[in-house]
């Protein structure tokens, strides 16, 4: 069993990995801002981008799975600091304590044709960046969208979704493939046991590929009583409005510009060995849905 070094131990995608971790047989030592819970994980309270409150427990590690990171409408000062930043600390003091593989969890985003306007793409493609030029073996994971309880991007939908009228930005055509919180977790459970894998850029997503406008549709059903409609708002004038208005009042704007790359681009997994390797054994997108949504 292995030595675990998991950061964001106490966020959406933390809370599954740990006890499955845990249930595997692996020594936990779980980094949060607060501590959590589970009592038979090694708590160590820190910040990513302060290693004098982590470093020495970094040593004797077999694995870091470095899943923290800062999402949403936060700033692009935040998501640099954290999610760029953070990891690049972290991954030069896992370098120096000897830890012997890492798995990185990055975003669908980072892979995505236009992210100029999209702070959290950025810092995620340049976390990537950092995590490849170290020297300890490392795979990197980017999972599609993540549907679980609680989940931003899920929140987000919802709110869209419960409108009596659907605004779709764009034609809605894109792909979206989305996948449970506790599949991403089992997939990232998977990677630790499977070196295999080291080098690897991994996207990960659900069985079900459909499109967005069909991903509100679905979500309005579970929340309200009357047939979805919707109305298409034209993109382009859109994001440059939103681009003005970012520069002056980023905190105003009820979406970002990045916010709305997911109208854009398609979210979907390639086929690779990690992707594949789970594939026929995942939980429907009506059935998430229906967890998740839940009263």
């Amino acid at each position: 069993m292995a030595r675990v070094f998991l950061t964001g131990a106490t966020g959406l995608l933390g809370r599954s990995l740990l006890p499955r971790f845990l249930q595997a047989g692996h020594r936990v030592r779980a980094l949060a801002r607060t501590p959590g819970a589970t009592p038979d994980a090694e708590w160590i309270v820190g910040d990513l981008r302060n290693p004098s409150g982590y470093a020495a427990h970094l040593i004797d590690t077999d694995i870091l799975v470095h899943a923290a990171a800062v999402t949403g409408k936060a700033t692009p000062a935040l998501h640099d600091q954290v999610n760029r930043e953070g990891t690049a600390t972290l991954v030069e003091a896992a370098t120096r304590a000897g830890v012997a593989r890492i798995i990185f969890i990055s975003s669908i985003a980072a892979g995505f044709r236009d992210i100029k306007r999209y702070p959290y793409a950025l810092a995620k493609r340049a976390a990537e960046q950092c995590v490849r030029r170290s020297p300890i073996p490392a795979t990197i994971l980017r999972p599609t969208i993540i549907i679980g309880p609680g989940a931003g991007v899920l929140e987000g939908l919802r709110r869209l979704a419960a409108l009596p009228v659907i605004p779709v930005f764009g034609p809605g055509r894109v792909l979206v493939q989305p996948i449970g919180v506790d599949d991403t977790a089992r997939y990232v459970t998977h990677a630790v046991t499977a070196p295999d894998l080291d080098g690897l850029t991994c996207t990960i997503g659900g069985p079900d590929r459909v499109t967005l406008e069909d991903l509100l549709g679905r979500i309005h059903r579970r929340l309200r009583p009357s047939p979805p409609r919707f109305v298409h708002l034209p993109l382009g004038p859109i994001l440059t409005a939103l681009s003005t208005v970012e520069r002056i009042a980023y905190r105003a704007v009820p979406l970002t510009v990045g916010q709305l790359a997911t109208f854009r681009h398609d979210g979907i997994a390639d086929p690779n060995p990690l992707q594949d390797a789970l594939a026929g054994s995942l939980t429907s997108l009506d059935e998430l849905l229906k967890e998740s949504l839940a009263p």
